[in-house]
Parts: C-alpha cells; structure tokens; sequence
C-alpha cells in the first residue's frame, strides 16, 4: 500500500510539474502580444516605451502631441520587435495622430550607428510627424523597419533636410505614405558606408508634393542617393509648381538618382507618374556610376523651372563611368519643356536604352539625344525628334485615340501591341506592384499584382491632408487647395481626367459619389 500510495503522489507530481511547465509556456508565448492605448495607459511615448516589450502594440488616440516626451530618439524609441512579431506603433485613426516638433525639436530621430545595422523590427501606421529643424523624420542605421500610411510634413518654407530621411539602413519600407509642404526633399535614400550601405529599401503607392521650400541645396521628389538596390512602386510626385516662391536652381527632378557620395546602382522605377512638376520629371547625377532600368512611368507637363527659368526636365546622366546603365521601357513622356537641351537625355552611359515608349509635345530644341539603343518609339508634335530606330512611329496623333488618359494605352489604337515583342508603346499604369507589406526581396514585393490601383489607395486621406496646407508670409501665399486638391476633384480623378477626358465610369466602379471630404476630421489636441 506505501509502494502504490508514492508511485501515485509521484504520478500526480509529475501531472502538476507538467501543467505548470505548459502554463509557463503559454503565458511566455503570449506575453509579447500586449496591446496598450495612449494616452489611456501611458500619457506620452517616453512612459510607453519604458514600460512596452518587443512585439507588443501601442495604439495612440487622435491628438496632437508636442514635447521631449513624445520625441522618439535614440533614448526613447520603440524596443525591438522580432521577424515574427513587429513592434507596432499605430493611429487609432489613419491620419489622426501628429507628432508636432513646433520648429523648436526633432520628433522621430534615431541614428543607431554608421558601420552596421540594428535590426529593429518596428512598424508605424496612420501617424504624422511634422515641423522640425531637421528632417521630419530621420533613420540611419536601422533594418526591418515599416511605414505605413504615415505622413511627413513641414508647414513653413525650412528647406533643410528631408521629409522622410533614410541612411545607413535596410529592408526599410514607406506604403501608402505622403509628404508635403516645405524640405527640400519629399523621401530621400541617402549614401551609408562601405560596411553599412543603404539598399534594398522601397517606397511603394506613395505620394509627395513640393509646396513651399526655401533651400541652399538640391531640391527634389522621391531621391536614391548614392544607394544600392532600391524601388520605386506606384508612387507619384505631383502638383509642385510652386516654383515662383522656389529659392534655389538646382533640380534632383520628381524621381532622381545623385551619385555624388558613392555610387548609386540596380535600383527599379515600376509604375510611377510625375504630374505637374517645376523641379523636373526623372533624373540621374554622374559624379559616380549610377544604374537604374525604368518600367511603365509616366512623366508629363514637367520641366524645371526656378522664377521661370528652364532646365533639363529628364537627364539619365552616366558621366562616362563603365557599368553606368540606364534602361527606359514604355515611358510615357508628354509636355515637357526646358533649356535647349535635348528633352530625355541619356550621355555618358556604358549603356542606354529606351524602347516602347511615347514622346511627345517637347517644347525644346529636340525630343530625344544620347541614347544608343532606341526604337520601337512613338514620336509626334515635338520640335524636332532626333530619333534613330527603323521602328519608331512618327505619323500618329498620340492624343486622339492612343492616349486619352494617362494612366492607360486604349485597346484598337495605333499604339496597342506595336511595340518589341508585341508590347504596347506607352505606359500602362493600372495595377499594384508589389505585395502589400512586403520588403525588398520577400516573396511578391516586386510583381505586378491583379488588384487594381485605381482608385487610389489612401487617396482621400492624403488629399485632406494636403488640401489643408496653407503658407502664407510677407503676401506670399501657397495654398494647398490646388490641383488634385481643388474642390470636386480626387487623386485618382485629377490625373485620368488631365488629357481633357471625363474619367471612365469603371474606376470608382460602384463609387456614385466621387467627391471626398472637403477638409480633415478635426480632432482633440493633446500636448505632453
């Protein structure tokens, strides 16, 4: 009986030591999934994150926050999530939080090191950062980083810095984010080390619009600076013609490539669209070699200009370094206008390219120079084209039935499969391109997906959000309630209807009322 009695206790000790250890397991595996509220749990950034472990998620009420305490920083910052767990900081309602610096402080400035990266493993939605002396947001020696639908704006005409400032690091992704008003760069990739490069970075489905900005340096949209293998998505640079107001002469252009600090190589442009711009349309430095291949953009009514001077609207500049390479495939090139140079420009490169593509309504002396490999191009009414392919196309009227929106090349026009291969001529902007969320080489991140683009995603957020800029000193007044901005206009509107043609009924799909809020949700300020 003594013998049953102890192989019994011991059974049931065992039974006991196993459902602790389960226990244990449990709340250790659920113990990275906290989600807080701010300010119901912490009253700034600095007591969340004090308290806040990797993985977990703070979700912030709509306010606007000021002060040291809500400054994220090298000492107060998010902890760092895990490959499988991100540490999320997110809007309780896209767009209704801001971090305002006030022009006296830096609200989100992390710089964790120059000859390495630290994997942070951070996630931010729906959230503004703005008015700061620097860059409204500054990144260097980080990986694994993601922003999503969060904004970076300068409300007067600072020129410093950028609005969304990236160096030293990798897998850093922007998605369905926005930047306006002053800075004089909208999303800058800018040069890292020999050991800590910045590459493999995307902006995808973003938006930037130049408003007022009075700079000493190179102004310009979305820039890869002296990086590596970086992409361009779907992202669009539009309505910055402001430039009466501009200070400085230099022009990066709305999607550039400098190479003054390293090279700056294999980066993608898929599917974007300058619209409207006086800093020029797509541009390359060559004071290193650069590489970059183009897909399916469109640039149009973009020169650059500074108080009504002209320059080069699109310069892929090789500078005579072997590897530099450029590769333009069904571009779209409309209206441009500029100096006397040639319009699209491609000297000094091992190679260049340019096939399938439109261009068309040059105001310069010639359309097209330097470039060694074109054909397969449709040409009409530039002052002169300058072509060299023994199929390029120079006798049809682009806009009467090839080009009725920009976005698309209509089905039964000259232009429809005319191309290498079979191909269109012209761009074809019409579905997203990578997977959503995705970084830089993960399964999908650079492929063209069957889900529409149209109508934009975010695009009422981003339109109250810039309709709402107002710059206005000594009788000089820029208003944001411009372009795609105007009333009874959207994004997605504003750029299918440029050509003069009323968009076509199945974009907004089953959408009756096409016409989005007149100004933003107001919200509750909240200052710490």
């Amino acid at each position: 009986m003594t013998i049953k009695r102890d192989v019994c206790f011991r059974r049931r000790c065992v039974l006991i030591l196993l459902t602790v250890v389960c226990l244990m397991g449990f709340v250790s595996t659920n113990s990275h999934a906290a989600t807080y509220y701010m300010p119901d749990d912490f009253s700034n950034l600095q007591a969340a994150f004090a308290r806040m472990s990797g993985g977990d998620t703070l979700v912030i009420r709509s306010g606007t926050y000021t002060g040291s305490s809500n400054a994220i920083t090298n000492n107060v910052r998010p902890p760092r999530g895990s490959a499988g767990s991100y540490t999320t900081i997110r809007a309780e309602v896209d767009g209704g939080v801001i971090f305002d610096g006030q022009n006296v402080r830096d609200m989100f400035s992390v710089s964790t090191g120059t000859t390495s990266y630290t994997n942070q493993y951070w996630k931010f939605e729906g959230i503004e950062w703005k008015n700061t002396p620097g860059s409204n947001m500054t990144l260097c020696g980080a990986a694994y980083v993601k922003f999503m639908r969060c904004g970076f704006s300068q409300d007067n005409a600072d020129g410093s810095g950028a609005n969304a400032y990236v160096r030293y690091s990798q897998y850093v992704l922007f998605e369905e984010c926005y930047a306006y008003g002053g800075k004089r760069y909208k999303f800058q990739f800018a040069a890292g080390s020999d050991s800590a490069p910045t590459r493999y970075n995307i902006v995808r489905r973003c938006v930037a619009r130049l408003d007022n900005v009075h700079a000493t340096d190179n102004i310009g949209g979305f820039i890869f600076y002296s990086s590596r293998n970086c992409e361009a998505q779907n992202c669009i640079v539009i309505d910055s013609n402001m430039s009466s107001d501009w200070s400085y002469s230099l022009h990066q252009g709305s999607f550039g490539v400098p190479a003054t600090m390293g090279q700056s190589t294999n980066h993608y442009f898929r599917g974007n669209i300058a619209l409207n711009n006086h800093f020029g349309g797509f541009f390359t430095a060559s004071n290193d070699v650069t590489s970059a291949t183009y897909i399916n953009n469109i640039c149009w009514d973009t020169g650059a200009y500074n108080n009504g001077n002209g320059s080069r609207p699109n310069w892929f500049r090789g500078g005579g370094y072997a590897g530099s390479r450029k590769e333009l495939y069904n571009f779209t090139f409309g209206m441009c206008s500029g100096d006397g140079s040639p319009g699209v420009r491609a000297e000094g490169n091992e190679i260049a390219i340019l096939k399938n593509s439109i261009i068309t309504h040059f105001t310069m002396s010639q359309a097209v120079g330097d470039i060694a490999t074109q054909n397969y191009n449709a040409y009409y009414a530039n002052n002169y084209n300058a072509n060299t392919g023994n199929k390029d196309i120079t006798n049809v009227d682009i806009l009467a039935t090839s080009l009725r929106y920009l976005p698309r090349i209509e089905d039964g026009s000259p232009l429809k499969g005319s191309g290498e291969n079979g191909a269109d001529i012209g761009a074809n902007v019409l579905k997203r391109i990578g997977v959503s969320g995705t970084l830089y080489g993960e399964p999908g991140y650079n492929e063209t997906t069957n889900i529409d683009l149209w109508p934009f995603p975010s695009e009422d957020l981003i339109r109250s959000k810039m309709r709402a800029y107002n710059y206005n000193v000594n009788g000089v007044q820029i208003s944001g309630k411009r372009g795609f901005c105007a009333d009874n206009q959207t994004l997605t509107k504003y750029i299918w209807e440029y050509l003069g043609n009323p968009i076509p009924p199945e974009i907004y799909g089953s959408r009756v009322d096409v016409t989005p809020p007149a100004s933003p949700t107001g919200i509750d300020v909240q200052v710490n």
